[in-house]
């Protein structure tokens, strides 16, 4: 494994350890539902986009609930899924991209290039 693999490695397990400890906003009712919207399990997976949620709940990686129109995902699945590595989603390829990112930009910087 190359220096630069390993680093990779590292940063990828750094970032899926910042999803996990993300702990979203509190409902303004005060009280903790079990459901979030698509933009609250969005937010709470890290920032991701509403979008890729979607492409979870579609995949099969995530359970949908909620009636018509309205898509609800239950926070203990989310965060479980999170926890797997978003097996069969979109979060283990974020974590890939970031890591890449991050990694890009460490090596450019040590060799002068921005």
């Amino acid at each position: 494994m190359t220096l630069e693999e390993t680093f990779r490695a590292i940063v990828r397990e750094e970032v899926r350890a910042a999803l996990r400890e993300v702990t979203p906003a509190a409902p303004s009712t005060g009280t903790a539902s079990p459901y979030l919207t698509v933009k609250q399990a969005a937010e709470y997976a890290g920032d991701v986009r509403p979008e890729t949620v979607r492409a979870w709940i579609k995949s099969g990686g995530l359970a949908r609930h909620g009636v018509g129109r309205v898509l609800l995902v239950r926070r203990d699945q989310l965060e479980a899924f999170l926890a797997a590595g978003g097996e069969g989603g979109a979060a283990e390829v974020d974590c890939e991209a970031r890591a890449t990112a991050i990694v890009a930009g460490r090596i450019g910087r040590a060799k002068g290039v921005r």
